[in-house]
């Protein structure tokens, strides 16, 4: 994640080294509109280039409303979805 202001990130990459992560369940991403980090809550505001590029595994997408944009090639070669 980037934080993007005070109170607002946006979802740069998925952690692929653990698949107990909280934005992928088995084959579905979530991208929610709201994470907690260190105990603070973030507004997510967007998904940023390449963010999930070759994900291969993703067959599934769920985008929460108030995501206000998706970067540039965020999800090419995601065969699967």
């Amino acid at each position: 994640m980037i934080a993007t202001g005070d109170s607002t990130v946006s979802i740069t990459c998925i952690d692929r080294s653990t698949r107990t992560h909280p934005l992928l369940s088995n084959d579905t991403l979530v991208i929610p509109n709201t994470v907690i980090h260190n105990g603070y809550e973030y507004q997510v505001e967007g998904i940023e280039d390449n963010a999930f590029i070759g994900c291969k595994d993703i067959k599934h997408l769920i985008i929460s409303e108030g995501i206000d944009y998706i970067g540039e090639n965020a999800f090419s070669y995601c065969t699967e979805l």
